[in-house]
């Protein structure tokens, strides 16, 4: 649970967040105003927190700071552990079956058959989680034996974290972790700030702030005026809601309301600060971080709960079979009660009621008893191949694959729909600042034209001619899009002097109409995260119009409305940035002149061309929250303005404008243009307030931030809606200045790797939070869709209308669907005695047109919350490929939720940030990416992952071979047991059904432990069915998971009815050819258990040679482990019957040498497996043969190629379809996220439902 940091000593802690911890929790800690509702913990008890009085913190009993994630202690662990193995339901099969052998009379077989392979699959199960709690354990140690300095005697000293008790006044240091949930007292920042990271936490990288009251900063670091110090804290009882904290602090005469804002958490460090001091409230589990401490819910496999079906079908067969051997017995019984030498006591009822006990033991390992060992061992062994493979690793951030849940290899394999997130999923998440539009001016494009002419593509055509709101496309109408491509991507920036004042452009005063030249003066430094190569920027800039006020103004929104930290380290600022998007931001403003030093609670501090320092009084700051989809600042400029500034998402800006704004129209295309280009978008606005009526709105402000939160009144979730209603009054009559577009570059291999899925049967949808035309360039730079695709676009603002929209694409997609099919059976009437022209069966598909469906979030919230979603669902499964976008993390997972139960197909989500955690949590695996988000994604998952394109190898590759292994294993072990245990079954017939066991003891016990375990290990280990290459070849081979091919209900009933052919044969052929011979040569004939050798032998054949007809992939170690098993079997018989000793029970002492010495044996051994193998191997022959699927037509084709690559001589001659990367055509000018393709794409075929 915990990992180690090599930044820190060994007195903090390395917590890690593993995967049982609740997210939700901490993502509305770091975001406290996202949509998810709070969940309000009553208060059972206040707590009384004693400061400078310990000994009544004593008598309350508070817990310890002594945690314990190992679920035993050391002495009850192996007791505890053995008992939970116990009373599991296999488990306690078993006891009874090993009670039951040790009841003389009772038990057919030796008291050790079942009790030895029972031990052996126990104790290996015991180990394992032993071992795992021992590390838990160990974890535990290295936290609760961290130290931290606490205040004791009038000093700070060492103290263990175990021995930190509630109302202590403890001392964090820079990049140390907080020991307990702490109430910040002081700090060594002149404002009483601190700040801290909470990447062990939330995963979250950033920064964050916390500021103790002003009433304790007189504390600081005086030794004896904290000894001095007393007070009381009154607060809630401990809750894991992170957002719960209600209280009062007493001391000096003074009232202070407690608020989360001084609370720092168990579990986060501090940074950038040299040291904080607090007093301790919670404590151990009563932290909330342990308060949020759970087990996620265990997922599993669709084959595991399909197994569970089929051993409790099993178990009923085994009755029966009991049962009615029981009733034979009881028949039997009657019939021959005279017979004197059975001295039969009892009456024929009871003898067959008793035997029914013998049979249950007889038969008892029909199921498997090392089938949960096996399982175990094959997954491991599975995790270790995925854990360890090179393909799948990142070298430039040293990240493998890595399983955390490894139940559910399997399911990789059978994947029907994935839903991925895009930034940092399928984009980079690397943010470059490409384009700006201010005052209806594009700069970042050559063209540098106004907002009236398009800049990159003929956007007219699908926003309606720019008119009117701008917000809406036309709808109904068929239109064709080309957005040309420029064949380069500039990496370098054009270096300006931003010092040079001097232009030799013509300008004229002009500003932002006067022509460019491209020999500017002016230059600027090289900035990470920028590349806006436009001199024209530059040349307005410094134009003193009103183009330039503009410009300037823009460049100190971005500059300071943000929650950007800078790091001052050896004379360099540095950034921490919340999001990727706000670093290339900022960056942004630096690269112009406009570079952001320092901040503090009061105020914010620019360098101006990198001469002129500028203060700007911060007043107030209205945090970005999903709801708000915005962030603005209040401040006061140098030269005395008030002025606001925002910063935001388009439909929020544009809906709080003042009226007759110049450049709306012009900026909303602008804003469309940089979508269909790739780029994200953000409006900047500003706004002067009138001293006055900042003065009266600041009143209210701070009452609000002022609401009294004590143990008797709202939450704080209500505190924060009133804040933000009251800064609504604030945020109106923007005026807006422009439009930032930042690009985020596409992932290596996405198109490749997208292609690849959608040709191997899996449905792929895109949940994003971007806007729709920066969604839809997204589909199809990463090959989600492209030109030949319709789509189908629904953006309706009221339910009626959603309905409407959606009934009527489904009706017409009903028709479109019939009429096609109507066509398809002409076609096939007309060219039934023409020659067949497709040579390849794999690729007879009607060509149709393709569909996407674009919907956005506003739509969906109308959709996912009733039967309107059977509607929604109806039409996106005629649809190739589902884009949502500005979707919410909760929509996600109602998005997943809703497919999972509507269609039960096999889910999976992938994505790379807290706000993909509920997504992946609902999808039957979740996948979580390596991204700059964090590592909440991570954390939730039960694969990770460190690039998109490995998602391809993951389930292509490693889901294919585990899906088949897992299936065959699983059918295998089933078949073997039968095949086995009905030879006993079809011996009682012969022995008066009285229980007799056929087989000795000990070959009985080794037959699923030993004999028969090894091979079929190595089986599920090795085998391939094809290589890599030929998988990626033909993707089509995934489907056979996606159909359940190999493990459904008619599978294993065939395996099973297989089970008993086998074992009828061996059995019959056996008993028929040997009972009335004579095979000795002293003239005497089979005594039982030489009989029982000749069968066990013919099953040991059987089922070795069946395993061998179904592996496709030879190596050494499966030769080795499968005749090995025969000769181990075969010399284990010859040692032991030279064994005349009770000692060992021995009930075949020299038998294998009789049976050795006859021919028969020998015939037997060949004509028995022939006999019974030659069903399978016929069927196989035909079905291959005559019947060919296509995965036996892409084995063949392997072979072949394989013969012709030995020969040199490789061709690939037989025409079947193969996986060759198409050439995806993109979008856009000079961004990576087109790549390389080709000059345009015609959006052609949009429909759209507006």
């Amino acid at each position: 649970m915990y990992s180690e940091d090599p930044e820190i000593p060994m007195n903090q802690e390395p917590f890690n967040n593993s995967n049982n911890v609740s997210f939700n929790n901490f993502n509305n800690f770091m975001n406290p105003n996202e949509e998810e509702p709070i969940e309000e913990n009553k208060t059972v008890a206040p707590r009384t927190v004693h400061i400078g009085n310990l000994e009544h913190n004593y008598k309350h009993g508070y817990g310890k700071n002594e945690i314990a994630t190992s679920r035993y202690s050391s002495i009850s662990r192996i007791p505890r552990i053995i008992v939970s193995q116990l009373i599991r339901l296999i488990n306690v099969y078993f006891i009874i079956i090993i009670v039951l052998s040790f009841i003389d009379g009772v038990s057919p077989t030796g008291k050790f058959t079942t009790l030895g392979p029972w031990l052996i699959t126990i104790t290996i199960s015991v180990l394992r989680e032993i071992i795992e709690d021992l590390k838990r354990q160990k974890q535990d140690e290295a936290v609760n034996y961290g130290t931290s300095e606490v205040f004791r005697n009038g000093q700070f000293v060492q103290t263990l974290w175990k021995d930190i008790r509630v109302g202590d006044i403890v001392k964090v240091r820079n990049r140390q972790y907080f020991p307990a949930d702490i109430y910040i007292f002081s700090t060594s920042e002149p404002e009483n700030v601190c700040w801290f990271e909470s990447k062990n936490l939330d995963g979250e990288t950033n920064l964050k702030q916390r500021q103790a009251t002003k009433e304790t900063i007189y504390l600081k670091d005086n030794a004896e005026l904290l000894s001095n110090f007393c007070g009381l804290i009154e607060c809630n009882s401990p809750t894991k809601d992170l957002l719960h904290l209600k209280g009062s602090f007493f001391f000096d005469d003074n009232y202070v309301i407690l608020t989360p804002k001084q609370l720092l958490l168990r579990g986060t460090k501090l940074r950038n600060t040299d040291w904080i001091n607090g007093v301790v409230m919670y404590t151990g589990v009563d932290t909330k971080l342990m308060q949020n401490t759970e087990k996620v819910k265990e997922k599993k496999s669709h084959i595991e709960d399909l197994t569970n079906h089929f051993i409790i079908f099993i178990f009923f067969l085994q009755i029966l079979l009991c049962g009615g051997s029981a009733i034979a017995n009881g028949v039997w019984s009657t019939n021959n009660h005279d017979v004197w030498y059975l001295s039969f006591t009892a009456s024929g009822i009871v003898e067959g009621g008793k035997s029914f006990l013998t049979f249950l033991v007889l038969y008892n390992n029909i199921i498997p008893i090392s089938f949960y060992a096996t399982i175990e061992v094959v997954r491991f062994f599975q995790t270790c191949f995925i854990n360890n493979d090179i393909e799948m690793y990142h070298e430039e951030t040293d990240t493998p694959a890595l399983v955390k849940t490894a139940n559910l290899n399997e399911e990789l394999g059978q994947i029907e729909y994935v839903f991925t997130d895009k930034t940092g999923t399928l984009t980079q998440n690397a943010m470059t600042f490409k384009k700006c539009s201010i005052g209806g001016y594009v700069y970042g494009d050559n063209s540098n034209t106004n907002g009236n002419n398009n800049n990159n593509n003929n956007m007219d055509d699908i926003n309606g001619g720019a008119s009117g709101s701008g917000n809406e496309i036309r709808s109904n109408e068929m239109m064709s899009l080309e957005i040309p491509i420029s064949p380069t991507y500039h990496t370098g920036i054009t270096n300006y002097d931003l010092n040079n004042n001097n232009n030799n452009s013509n300008n004229n005063g002009n500003g932002a109409g006067s022509s460019s030249n491209s020999n500017s003066n002016y230059s600027k430094p090289l900035i990470p995260f920028v590349d806006l190569n436009d001199d024209k920027l530059l040349e307005d800039l410094h134009a003193k119009n009103e183009q330039s006020r503009l410009i300037e103004e823009f460049f100190y929104v971005l500059s300071i409305c943000h929650s950007v930290i800078p790091l001052q380290e050896d004379g360099k600022v540095s950034y921490i940035a919340t999001s990727p998007d706000e670093n290339a931001l900022v960056f942004a403003a630096k690269s112009f002149g406009f570079e952001f030093i320092h901040k503090t609670t009061k105020a914010v501090y620019l360098k101006k061309n990198g001469v002129e320092d500028l203060k700007f009084e911060l007043l107030n700051v209205l945090d970005f929250s999903s709801e708000r989809k915005r962030m603005s600042v209040i401040v006061k400029t140098p030269t005395g303005r008030i002025m606001l500034y925002c910063k935001g998402a388009d439909s929020v800006i544009f809906d709080k404008l003042a009226p007759n704004q110049p450049n709306a129209d012009t900026s909303i295309t602008h804003i469309q243009d940089f979508g269909y280009q790739g780029l994200r978008t953000l409006c900047v606005a500003s706004t002067q307030l009138d001293e006055r009526v900042y003065q009266q709105w600041s009143q209210q402000y701070q009452a609000a931030c002022s609401l009294t939160i004590g143990l008797d009144v709202p939450s704080q979730l209500e505190k924060d809606k009133e804040i933000e209603r009251v800064a609504e009054l604030i945020e109106t009559d923007f005026q807006l200045l422009g439009v930032t577009g930042v690009e985020d570059k596409l992932q290596d291999g996405v198109p490749e790797t997208i292609q690849l899925l959608t040709e191997a049967g899996i449905k792929m949808w895109m949940l994003t939070g971007d806007g729709q035309e920066n969604a839809i360039n997204i589909g199809y730079s990463s090959g989600l869709m492209n030109e030949n695709y319709e789509m189908i676009i629904i953006n309706e603002r009221t339910k009626e209308n959603a309905i409407q929209e959606l009934n009527r694409h489904v009706s017409e997609q009903i028709i479109l669907q019939q009429e096609n099919n109507n066509d398809a059976n002409d076609s096939n009437n007309n060219n039934n005695n023409n020659s067949n022209d497709d040579d390849n069966p794999i690729t007879q598909n009607e060509e149709r047109n393709k569909l996407v469906l674009v919907i956005d979030g506003g739509t969906l919230k109308f959709v996912l919350d009733d039967a309107v979603g059977f509607t929604f669902l109806r039409l996106a499964k005629m649809c190739d490929t589902v884009i949502c976008c500005r979707v919410s993390p909760h929509q996600k997972s109602k998005i997943v939720k809703l497919v999972r139960k509507t269609f039960a197909p096999k889910t999976l989500a992938i994505g790379d940030g807290a706000n993909d955690v509920m997504m992946i949590q609902c999808a039957h695996v979740g996948i979580g990416i390596n991204g700059k988000e964090g590592n909440q994604a991570i954390y939730a998952a039960d694969y990770s992952i460190s690039q998109f394109q490995h998602l391809g190898r993951l389930l292509m590759v490693h889901g294919h071979h585990s899906y088949r292994r897992m299936s065959k294993l699983i059918c295998y072990i089933f078949y073997k047991n039968i095949v086995l245990y009905f030879c006993q079954f079809l011996f009682a017939i012969f022995s008066g059904w009285s229980g007799q066991t056929l087989f000795e003891t000990y070959n009985l016990t080794a037959y699923s432990v030993v004999y028969t375990l090894i091979p079929l290990i190595i089986y599920c280990v090795m085998e391939k069915d094809v290589n890599e290459r030929t998988i990626y070849q033909h993707p089509q081979l995934y489907k056979e998971g996606i159909q359940h091919k190999y493990f459904n209900h008619f599978t294993f009933l065939q395996w099973i009815a297989n089970g008993f052919y086998h074992g009828f044969v061996a059995f019959a052929l056996v008993y028929c050819t040997v009972v009335k011979s004579n095979p000795f040569t002293n003239g005497q004939t089979q005594e039982l258990y030489a009989f029982g050798i000749i069968v066990y032998s013919c099953v040991m054949l059987i089922v070795t040679l069946k395993l061998a007809l179904e592996t496709h992939h030879w190596t050494w170690i499966n030769h080795l482990a499968m005749w090995g098993s025969l000769v181990v079997f075969f010399i284990w018989n010859v040692i032991y019957a030279t064994i005349n000793t009770t000692a060992v029970g021995s009930n075949v002492y020299y038998a294998i040498f009789h049976i050795g010495e006859s021919a028969h044996y020998y015939l037997l051994l060949v004509f028995v497996p022939t006999l019974a193998l030659w069903r399978d191997f016929t069927w196989k022959y035909v079905y291959r043969t005559f019947l060919p699927d296509q995965s036996h037509i892409i084995q063949e084709i392997q072979r072949k190629n394989n013969n012709n690559a030995a020969n040199s001589k490789f061709k690939d001659d037989l025409d079947i379809k193969s996986y060759r990367p198409h050439n995806v055509k993109r979008s856009t000018s000079s961004y990576s996220i087109s790549q390389e393709g080709s000059n345009s794409i015609p959006l052609k075929n949009l429909k759209n439902s507006n």
